[in-house]
């Protein structure tokens, strides 16, 4: 029975361990990466020099590749269907805040500044704030698993001390019993 239950420990840290903790690893880079998106590409809009500019269309460039890359790594640890339809919702998140943030960024080269804030006002922030919103419940399934993990393991501790001490008492239990009657 002990034996059992330290198996079902090793499961539940296993999983712990390969599933559930790269996945909030993966999952906090994605968000931290949306972020520095997001600031990145509110600075663009800020009246700059167009070297300014340049450097801040790269830096976005670079951390849109970065986040794609981060997306790519999270897509392995994908666990469950629920975190599936999640991810997906963040990839497909993640695809259209890019494609409003070049709109916007399109407008602002072409000297339509005011339209180009429009845009971020509105369409930009939905779409933003909808990947943030992915991106938070990316975290908090992977919270949540890792918490049901550990409560699975930390069972399966109580079980197996708990096993271990009536296996003993009971052993020590027939062992005077039978030192009993071979007494006798």
């Amino acid at each position: 029975f002990c034996i059992v239950q330290i198996k079902a420990v090793g499961r539940s840290t296993e999983e712990i361990a390969r599933n559930w903790l790269p996945s909030v690893q993966v999952a906090a880079e994605v968000s931290q990466l949306r972020l520095r998106y997001r600031v990145r590409s509110l600075e663009y809009l800020h009246p700059a020099s167009d070297e300014e500019r340049g450097k801040m269309e790269k830096s976005l460039n670079d951390l849109d590749s970065e986040l794609g890359a981060a997306l790519k790594k999270y897509e392995s640890l994908v666990s469950g269907e629920t975190e599936r339809k999640v991810f997906e919702q963040a990839v497909k998140g993640a695809a259209a805040y890019r494609a409003t943030v070049n709109e916007a960024v399109s407008l602002s080269k072409a000297g339509k500044g005011d339209e180009a804030q429009q845009l971020r006002k509105t369409t930009w922030v939905k779409e933003a704030n909808f990947l943030r919103d992915q991106t938070d419940e990316l975290q908090k399934l992977n919270r949540e698993g890792a918490e049901r993990s550990s409560a699975n393991a930390e069972s399966s501790i109580t079980a197996a001390v708990s096993g271990g001490i009536t296996a003993l008492v009971v052993g020590v239990a027939l062992a005077l019993a039978c030192s009993f009657l071979i007494a006798q």
